[in-house]
């Protein structure tokens, strides 16, 4: 009896060693609100971390990995309030309103008080994810060259900036050391400042949108509300340059003005922007769009293919979401529809039916769909699904064909073919 007390006991305290060590190999993210995170960050005065996802999102399991980086983890732990929510409950879409979260992954890095300092919303790697840490907490690095070549002799200018209807001291710049004296420079202190003229309020766009903390889409609104005209060439390359999300009236503007664009931005330029923008909103975009309006912008980038490549991106969307009845019914309505679906469909189609008993009139079905595949890949997932078809079917001529296939062609692309191997064996023994 001691014994097993003993075990028990060692058994529970190396289960917490475990536990602890594997929390140390990862961020700390506080199962807490933003709210909380922001007076935990006032009484240890730290920044705040902000990690936003949706369990569908492909990209943020890539970031979940670079939040177990030895340094990445040391240097968060360390300097930061760290907070992860999920775009997809009632609390993370007003985070994402309020922080204008658009698309996945974004992260944000706070003050203690809760306002944006950095907002990036795309993948980046580990290295790029310290460095906007290391930026946050230690400022900007300019490291001198060993040795530099003397400078050559400057002068010291001051330049002021008057403009009517402006707060006193909002727009002023004073130059040391600048190459040219004549070279005119705008910064805006006060990003708050009303009235401000059109021509302070388009640069500040473009500074904005080289700080990269998330202000440059509002920055560029305010200009474009003081223009009348957004016709002009100036206006045209200016809207392009901001093109940020496909449920935005500058987006409407562009694509119900595409041919104006292309008198100023090259034809080809202006495909590669549509797609990436499209894709952007389909695959990372929230809320993810309806079928109906993911058809629409599929078919900005191919008119003619747009109604069977939305089939693809939804089917695909509910299988990763697990909505499997969902799933099931829209195959069906896709398999009606086009007599040649596409090798992905099909055979995540199958592969969620054979987990059910099926009859061998279904099972001959399942052949013929993949026999219909548009473009078939023979590869080692293909050719195992036919395997199993086979053995189910009791066609043992057949499922060896397939099996042996598999089983070759996985060996060669060093793909594990247990499951391979093990499906031969019950073949051999039919």
């Amino acid at each position: 009896m001691r014994l097993k007390v003993l075990f028990f006991t060692i058994l529970f305290f190396l289960s917490g060693a475990i536990e602890k060590l594997q929390s140390q190999n990862k961020i700390h993210f506080a199962d807490i609100t933003i709210k909380a995170a922001t007076q935990r960050a006032n009484i240890e005065n730290k920044n705040i971390f902000v990690d936003t996802y949706a369990p569908w999102c492909g990209p943020c399991k890539i970031m979940d990995i670079h939040f177990q980086d030895k340094e990445v983890v040391n240097y968060f732990n360390r300097n930061f309030i760290n907070v992860k929510i999920d775009t997809d409950t009632p609390y993370g879409k007003r985070v994402s309103a309020k922080y204008q979260i658009a698309f996945l992954p974004t992260i944000l890095i706070l003050t203690k008080d809760g306002d944006t300092r950095y907002k990036v919303d795309k993948l980046i790697n580990k290295d790029e994810l310290l460095s906007l840490a290391k930026l946050a907490i230690e400022g900007p690095t300019n490291p001198r060259p060993i040795n530099p070549p003397p400078p050559p002799p400057k002068k010291e200018v001051a330049i002021t900036i008057e403009t009517p209807k402006v707060k006193e001291d909002v727009i002023e710049k004073v130059v040391d050391e600048v190459d040219n004296p004549d070279e005119k420079i705008l910064y805006v202190l006060d990003a708050n400042a009303e009235n401000l003229p059109p021509e302070i309020l388009y640069e500040e766009a473009y500074f904005r949108m080289e700080l990269n903390d998330g202000s440059s889409i509002a920055a560029a609104k305010k200009y474009l509300d003081t223009q009348e005209d957004w016709n002009t060439k100036k206006n045209l390359k200016f809207i392009f340059d901001f093109l940020y999300d496909t449920d935005s009236e500058e987006f409407e503007y562009f694509i119900q003005n595409k041919d104006k664009f292309q008198e100023v931005i090259p034809e080809e330029k202006i495909g590669r922007s549509i797609k990436i923008l499209v894709e952007n909103k389909l695959y990372q975009g929230i809320p993810r769009p309806e079928f109906e309006r993911s058809k629409e912008l599929l078919s900005l980038i191919d008119s003619e293919k747009s109604d069977k490549n939305n089939y693809h991106y939804f089917l695909n969307r509910l299988y990763s979401e697990g909505k499997q009845n969902e799933f099931i019914e829209m195959c069906h309505e896709y398999f009606k529809l086009y007599e040649s679906p596409i090798q992905e469909i099909s055979t995540k189609y199958i592969e969620s039916q054979l987990v059910h008993k099926t009859g061998k009139s279904k099972l001959k079905s399942y052949l013929s769909l993949l026999d219909s595949i548009e473009e078939p890949e023979e590869n080692y997932d293909l050719l195992l699904l036919y395997s199993k078809l086979y053995l189910r079917l009791s066609d043992k001529e057949n499922a060896l064909i397939k099996i042996n296939k598999t089983v070759a062609i996985g060996e060669q692309a060093n793909v594990d073919v247990k499951e391979a191997k093990k499906l031969l064996f019950r073949i051999e023994e039919l």
